[in-house]
């Protein structure tokens, strides 16, 4: 338990390097006037683009919130 905020902080980055590519990549720019079949798949592919996002932000968060109580509670030596 006492390196699990190290694991957390690297899924937290990873988690947000691939929203940031996700949503560059694979969701892009919306379209001037899209079908709606291009709307539906543009924001399907932006929602799941910003979730990705969301969830490597809160790991991040949560592994500095871990890092810092650790460093707070640890016994002295």
């Amino acid at each position: 338990m006492k390196n699990a905020w190290k694991f957390a902080l690297l899924v937290g980055i990873a988690s947000l390097c691939a929203g940031f590519v996700y949503s560059f990549l694979i969701a892009g720019n919306p379209y001037q006037d899209p079908t709606p079949e291009l709307l539906e798949k543009y924001n399907r592919n932006s929602e799941t683009g910003e979730l990705l996002l969301e969830i490597g932000f809160g790991l991040t968060v949560f592994a500095i919130v871990l890092f810092i109580s650790n460093r707070l509670f640890q016994k002295p030596q």
